[in-house]
Formats: structure tokens, sequence, C-alpha cells
């Protein structure tokens, strides 16, 4: 059976991240993560707004 293509993105996904750790120790990258700035999450905010509509094609 063929792959979508949406798994075929997510085995990609998959045998990058595996890559990335075998580059970056996980205890590093942790710590990258908790020093990147802290998102404001004004995309999701919008969205519960009563007036916001999404329009998806």
């Amino acid at each position: 059976m063929a792959a979508t293509i949406l798994e075929t993105i997510a085995a990609y996904a998959k045998e990058r991240a595996a890559r990335d750790k075998e580059k970056v120790p996980e205890k590093e990258m942790r710590e990258r993560a908790l020093t990147l700035p802290k998102g404001t999450f004004r995309f999701s905010r919008a969205l519960r707004k009563k007036k916001c509509l999404l329009f998806v094609r």
C-alpha cells in the first residue's frame, strides 16, 4: 500500500529527529529550548475571540 504524503512527512521527521539527537545531547537540547524567548500565543488568542474567522481552503 502506498504511503500518504502525511505518512511520508512523518517518517522523514522521525528520521531527522533521530539524527539530530545523535548530534546534540538531550540535556543540551533541553537547555537550548528553555533559553528561547517565550511566545505570546497571539495567533491562538486571536482564534478564541468571538469575531475571529478562519478560512481554510
